[in-house]
């Protein structure tokens, strides 16, 4: 097998494993579904055009090529079904799902005909298919065309109302989707078009574009919890799938090279290998080491001071007994390492039953036990993040979900962007609510994992605080 089919086969199974990935982690969730498949679809077209175009039985060659046509003809649409579903559900009227499926079943019908896709040819140069279209294709095009332009419409109709947190995901799966299709399209559609007189066939590396799709969506489950997914991806792990991908697209920019050299210059193939491969052996290794070190910044320069702020912390919860002191201290330890200039701390105030501010100089918080806020905190002790709230409550049944939508209101109210609750369940002691980061970023998976880890540590540190400053104070009355 060439080095084009093997990566052509990592870009297949990257593509179908992440959409199996995102089905399985909300098989209820529309947008999840439809994420799926696109992803098989799209895994379909890449399968497809690379056999269609290196296989040397002509009939295999057009029944791929057509499927080739079949695949690209559903992708657009799904494309659509997946973006206005995307973050959020939402209900597409009846009427603009017809409209919208109507060409898409038309010019699948169509690819199946000689109207688009004619024939395969076998081609002289370098042993590849060269394709002949039908009187049809151009309107083929203009198909796809109008249909990715829909598509990114939407994408950036929602980008604009989209919340802090969403716009933050959205930037790296719209830069993903929008790669993939200029590659597509320009190596697929206008290249064939406009200039099919050339003897170098892009439309075998057209669809290895689609990893760019995967990329982004991967990025953005991994980092920012897109989907409401939660991933803990070792170390190696994220070292192997970045080092894969990243080298991936660097191989193939090679073999661009190399073929440019066999058919544009005639240069002999045995030439073009030997300059190819002392390339990568010569510059394999510095590009590994830059690329690690990236790696390590953009996904573990955090964690490491999370690590050393950590222990700072634990120093803190340890050795402060003063419940006055132990809570400021915290307060600023988690305001420097999340960069978050609003921390307060709402207590159970026994004497009126209330979660309230602690220091009264602090913006004012007062909720009542009937408060949904309130009961949400006393059952659930995870880490709670407004923006993803309503992905949350997309998961739960009728009861659950309102008291979720109801507490992201009041917490939208309040300008609470997280909330971390301390105590134990059905036992609240308090909790510390966070306002928005200052430069508006948002809250990720470090962050909310550093909060997981410590949360029993600061559950128990606070108890014991609170209860030596009752203990104080009782015996200060009896005197």
């Amino acid at each position: 097998m060439t080095l084009l089919g093997i990566i052509t086969i990592f870009v297949v199974v990257a593509n179908i494993s992440l959409g199996l990935f995102v089905l399985l982690k909300g098989v209820r969730r529309k947008v999840n579904i439809y994420f799926f498949f696109l992803s098989f679809v799209v895994s379909a077209w890449v399968g497809s055009s690379y056999y269609s175009n290196i296989s040397s039985d002509c009939q295999l060659a057009l029944i791929t090529g057509r499927a080739a046509f079949v695949s690209a003809s559903l992708i657009v649409p799904l494309f659509i079904y997946f973006v206005l579903h995307f973050p959020k559900e939402k209900k597409v009227p009846i009427k603009k799902n017809f409209i919208l499926s109507v060409l898409p079943i038309f010019f699948c019908c169509l690819s199946l005909t000689s109207l688009v896709f004619k024939e395969s040819v076998q081609n002289a140069i370098g042993g590849l298919n060269g394709s002949v279209y039908g009187s049809w294709y151009p309107f083929y095009c203009m198909y796809i065309l109008l249909y990715f332009f829909i598509g990114f419409y939407y994408f950036f109709q929602t980008y604009k109302s989209a919340l802090p947190i969403e716009k933050l995901k959205l930037r790296y799966v719209i830069a993903g989707f929008a790669i993939s299709a200029i590659g597509g399209v320009f190596t697929n559609l206008i290249w064939p078009l406009f200039i099919s007189s050339l003897d170098v066939r892009p439309s075998l590396f057209g669809p290895l574009c689609t990893i760019f799709m995967t990329a982004g969506m991967s990025y953005a489950i991994l980092r920012y919890r897109l989907l409401d997914i939660k991933l803990a991806f070792r170390k190696g792990f994220v070292h192997f799938i970045a080092l894969l991908i990243i080298l991936f697209l660097y191989i193939y920019l090679l073999i661009i090279f190399q073929r440019l050299l066999i058919e544009q210059y005639a240069w002999q193939e045995q030439t073009a290998t030997i300059i190819l491969v002392l390339i990568i052996v010569t510059s394999v290794e510095p590009l590994r080491r830059v690329l690690v070190t990236m790696i390590d910044r953009v996904f573990y320069a955090r964690k490491k001071s999370a690590q050393e702020e950590a222990h700072k912390l634990r120093i803190v919860l340890s050795s402060s007994v003063q419940f006055d002191q132990l809570i400021k201290k915290v307060i600023l330890l988690l305001a420097d390492f999340l960069e978050v200039q609003d921390i307060q701390f709402i207590w159970l105030n026994k004497r009126n039953g209330k979660l309230e501010n602690y220091y009264k100089e602090d913006k004012r918080i007062e909720l009542e036990p009937t408060d949904s806020v309130f009961q949400y905190l006393r059952e659930h002790l995870g880490v709670l993040i407004t923006e993803e709230i309503p992905y949350r409550a997309d998961e739960e049944e009728n009861g659950e979900k309102q008291l979720l939508l109801d507490a992201e209101a009041t917490l939208q109210k309040l300008g609470v962007s997280m909330v971390l609750p301390i105590g134990e369940k059905g036992e609240l002691i308090g909790a510390f609510t966070f306002g928005r980061k200052k430069k508006n970023e948002a809250y990720t998976s470090d962050n909310v994992e550093y909060l997981s880890r410590l949360q029993f540590q600061m559950t128990n540190a606070i108890a014991n605080a609170l209860l030596y400053k009752q203990a104080v104070e009782r015996i200060g009355t009896r005197h």
